[in-house]
């Protein structure tokens, strides 16, 4: 039935392109993102590869709303349905995709990593995404038997996914890389449950929660105590407004975040607003090729267009942007002295 469904969803693709011109597949897909189909590591990959997805256009799983799509041809509807499309256990995995999307957007804003005074590398993005998961996993506790279990899941699958993509692209072996993967949800499943204990107290002035969240995402270094307790304040804000949400909203893996760490709410705004104008994203195959799409369109490349620039996300881009800040302010400051 699976490739049935891909036999048939690659047809419509096709005459869907057809229809609009010979666009091609990946290319001109209004509320779409794109994916690589599964390779393995280190096979030939090229564009013809990309296939649009319809469902959860990205930019309304940043902003945590339900996306505009257009009404199903009775075909299509039909050939869902044999594939089932819309099942419950199909919908959850859609629904833990869209979340998974919005923890990623919101652990991955560049102004948090600033505001915090961390550095951008492998663990400080792991770090704060297992936070952001965490706060989901929070509200999926009080729905378990209604589905909040296998949505937490699929969830957490995505994130291992995440990890894998991220570990195969910094070039480690593949014989190592589940060995990598298995130490890295140590350490995640070990936070979070630092994490749930030191939500459960209110009364010891954030003491353990904020000694959890110094030992994760800080490593135990030098930190000011404010800055501990502005993050252990941005945290029970985000739990609060997930517990707030209507079951059937957050069901879907609608959530919308709030500001993040050191940005305002108009900066917020702007932002969202700016992931549906369309911005250039990075992302990685499943054997950790870097490629990029656009938020608004679809369309996918393997280098970033000329005279465009990558938007907020994990990745080499902000890695690079940030040194480029740094380098920046250093030849500032030697031109001052």
């Amino acid at each position: 039935r699976w490739r049935v469904g891909q036999m048939a969803y690659r047809v419509l693709a096709a005459a869907r392109a057809a229809r609009a011109g010979g666009a091609g597949v990946g290319v001109g897909a209004p509320a779409a993102r794109c994916r690589l189909a599964r390779t393995r590591p280190g096979a030939p990959r090229s564009l013809a590869s990309l296939e649009p997805v319809a469902a959860a256009a990205f930019s309304a799983a940043a902003v945590g709303v339900p996306a505009t799509v257009a009404k199903s041809s009775p075909l299509k509807t039909a050939l869902r349905s044999l594939v089932g499309y819309y099942a419950k256990g199909s919908k959850r995995i859609r629904a833990s995709d869209v979340a998974f999307r919005a923890c990623a957007e919101q652990a991955s804003q560049q102004c948090a990593f600033d505001a915090l005074g961390l550095e951008r590398n492998f663990r400080s993005e792991q770090a704060m995404l297992v936070l952001h998961v965490w706060m989901v996993h929070t509200r999926l506790k009080t729905v378990f038997d209604s589905g909040g279990r296998q949505l937490q899941e699929h969830l957490f699958e995505r994130m291992w996914e995440a990890a894998r993509r991220e570990v195969r692209h910094a070039g480690i072996p593949e014989i190592s890389v589940n060995k990598n993967v298995q130490q890295l949800q140590e350490v995640s499943f070990g936070a979070m449950l630092s994490y749930d204990a030191g939500l459960e107290v209110t009364d010891d002035d954030e003491l353990q929660l904020g000694s959890a969240i110094w030992r994760n995402l800080f490593v135990s270094g030098e930190v000011p105590e404010e800055t501990v307790l502005e993050v252990c304040r941005y945290v029970r804000r985000e739990v609060a407004s997930m517990h707030a949400l209507p079951t059937e909203q957050f069901s879907q893996g609608l959530i919308p975040f709030g500001p993040a760490l050191g940005e305002s709410a108009e900066e917020r705004i702007a932002r969202h607003n700016s992931l549906a104008d369309g911005e250039w994203r990075r992302a990685l195959t499943d054997g950790g090729a870097a490629y990029y799409y656009n938020t608004a369109t679809g369309a996918c490349k393997w280098q970033v267009p000329a005279g465009e620039v990558v938007g907020g996300g994990f990745g080499d881009a902000q890695r690079a942007a940030a040194a480029a800040k740094a380098a920046k302010a250093g030849a500032g400051a030697a031109a001052d002295a």
